[in-house]
C-alpha cells in the first residue's frame, strides 16, 4: 500500500469500500464520509486524524479542519479501482514544517502554475510554500509605490537562467519588449494564490532580499546602491537611509498580502565590496564605531527585524544574517533558538535511555519550546511525549526559542528520574 507520506499506524483489515471516484475526488462527500471534529483528539493536534474504513463506510475523526484535509488526501490515495481498502489508520506529523521552495525569479512561473503546484503539495500533505519573489532574475510582485520594479525590471533578454547569468548580456528590459523574458504577479493575484493556498492549509512565507541578491532594483532605483548607476552592484547602499525607506515600504506592502506569521529576507550572499569604499557606508561605520563590513550587513538585517516585530511578524532569513553578530547579541534577541543536550540518569546515578521513557518538557519565563516538531506542544509550551526532542549521541535534545528578554526556565520530568531543571539569559 503506497501512501506518501508514510502514516504513523496503518493497519489493513481486508475488504473494500466500494465507492465512486467521484465521491472521494469530487467536492461533496457528505454522504459518503462521516466527519466528526472533536477538538480533544489526539490531544488537540489539528494536523492529525483517524481514518476507519469498512465495508458499510467511513469515518474520518480530527481535532480540526486541518486534521479533517489530510485525512481526506489520504483517501485519495488509498482509492483504487476496486474502491477503498479497508483500514484504520492513525496519522499524526512528524514535522509541522512541510515546505517547498519555488523560486520564481529565476524562473518565473505564473499564478496557474502556482495553483497546479499548490494543489499537488496539498495531495503529499506539504502545507508550507517557501516563494522566491525577488532576486537578480527578475522583480514578480506587484509593488504600489516602486511601479519600475515591475515596468523596468520583472522581464530580461534571456529565458534560460544560467546563459542570462554567465553572459555579457545580462540586461532587463522593460514591459512589453517583444521577445522578453520574465512576469510578474499582481497584487490581485497575490491574493488569489493566497487565497487558494488556505483552502487547502498551505502557509505562504514570501521572500524580498536584502542587502543582496538585489541587482534588478538598482537598474529601476539606482539611487539606492552605493554608485548611483545602474549594473554596477547587487548590494544595497547601507549607509543610505533612503535604502530603510524602501525596504519598509515594500515589506509594509508584501505585510497586507500575506498572512504569514514569518517574513524571509534573503540575507544571503551579499558582495560587501561596494561598501568598503562607499562615504555613505564608511561614515555609518565609523559613527556606531564598527570594525568591518559585515557589521553593515547586520545592522540592515537588524533594523528589518525590528520593523517586522513591530508589524507582529517574525524575520527569517538564510544563515548569513547572523554574520557581524556575536554570539552574545544574538542570545538575547527574540526568535533565537538554543539546542540544549540533556544525559538522563535515573536515581542512582546511572545513565537512562529517554527514548524508552515518558517525558514531559517545560519552558517558561522569556522561552518557549521549538524544533521542528513545536506544532504538537500544548499551548506552546508542554509537550508530555517526543515532539520536540530528537536524539544525537544518544544525548536528549530540547529546542528553546527567545520570546522576550529576561530569564529562561527550562524543565524536564522522566518517569522515575530525578527532575532536570535550568535556568539561563
Amino acid at each position: 500500500m503506497n501512501l506518501i507520506p508514510k502514516p504513523a499506524h496503518i493497519e489493513v483489515t481486508g475488504g473494500y469500500f466500494k465507492v465512486d471516484s467521484n465521491l472521494v475526488f469530487g467536492n461533496d462527500q457528505s454522504g459518503t464520509i462521516r466527519y466528526v471534529v472533536d477538538e480533544s483528539f489526539n490531544g488537540g493536534n489539528p494536523e492529525g486524524y483517524a481514518l476507519n474504513v469498512t465495508e458499510k463506510g467511513i469515518e474520518l475523526r480530527a481535532a480540526s479542519k486541518s486534521g479533517l484535509f489530510y485525512g481526506e488526501q489520504t483517501l485519495r490515495q488509498l482509492y483504487t479501482s476496486k474502491g477503498i481498502p479497508c483500514v484504520s489508520i492513525q496519522d499524526n506529523p512528524r514535522f509541522p514544517y512541510r515546505g517547498l521552495h519555488l523560486d520564481v525569479s529565476r524562473h518565473f512561473f505564473p499564478k496557474e502554475e502556482v495553483m497546479k503546484l499548490l494543489n499537488v503539495m496539498s495531495y503529499y500533505k506539504l502545507n508550507t510554500l517557501h516563494i522566491h519573489l525577488t532576486d537578480a532574475g527578475g522583480w514578480r510582485i506587484q509593488m504600489d509605490k516602486y511601479p519600475k520594479l515591475t515596468t523596468d525590471v520583472a522581464f530580461r533578454t534571456e529565458s534560460d537562467w544560467q546563459k542570462w547569468w554567465d553572459g555579457k548580456d545580462r540586461k532587463y528590459l522593460p514591459e512589453g519588449t517583444p521577445g522578453a523574458y520574465g512576469g510578474y504577479f499582481t497584487k490581485e493575484d497575490i491574493r488569489e494564490i493566497v487565497d487558494y493556498a488556505t483552502a487547502r492549509h498551505i502557509n505562504i512565507i514570501p521572500e524580498i532580499e536584502f542587502p543582496g541578491h538585489s541587482d534588478e532594483v538598482f537598474v529601476a532605483y539606482p539611487e539606492l546602491s552605493c554608485a548611483g548607476k545602474p549594473y554596477t552592484t547587487g548590494d544595497f547602499c547601507i549607509g543610505n537611509e533612503k535604502s530603510f525607506t524602501f525596504m519598509e515600504d515594500v515589506l509594509s506592502e508584501v505585510i497586507e498580502l500575506f498572512p504569514s506569521e514569518y517574513i524571509h529576507i534573503g540575507g544571503d550572499e551579499a558582495g560587501k565590496g561596494a561598501w568598503k569604499t562607499c562615504p555613505k557606508c564608511q561614515g555609518l561605520m565609523r559613527r556606531n564605531g564598527m570594525k568591518d563590513v559585515d557589521e553593515l550587513q547586520s545592522y540592515m538585517i537588524h533594523r528589518a527585524e525590528e520593523f517586522l516585530i513591530s508589524k507582529g511578524r517574525k524575520l527569517i532569513g538564510w544563515d548569513e544574517i547572523l554574520e557581524g553578530v556575536s554570539w552574545e547579541e544574538a542570545s538575547e534577541r527574540p526568535g533565537y533558538l538554543y539546542q540544549i543536550e540533556v544525559q538522563l540518569l535515573d536515581e542512582n546515578g546511572k545513565e537512562v535511555r529517554w527514548q524508552e521513557k515518558k517525558i514531559r518538557v517545560k519552558a517558561e519565563g522569556a522561552g518557549e519550546l521549538a524544533g521542528l516538531e513545536s506544532g504538537n506542544l500544548s499551548d506552546g509550551l508542554e509537550n508530555a511525549l517526543t515532539e520536540s526532542r530528537r536524539t544525537f549521541a544518544g544525548q536528549l535534545l530540547v529546542f528553546v526559542r527567545r520570546k522576550t528578554e529576561g530569564e529562561i526556565s527550562v524543565k524536564i520530568q522522566a518517569e522515575n528520574c530525578p527532575e532536570v531543571s535550568m535556568r539561563f539569559t
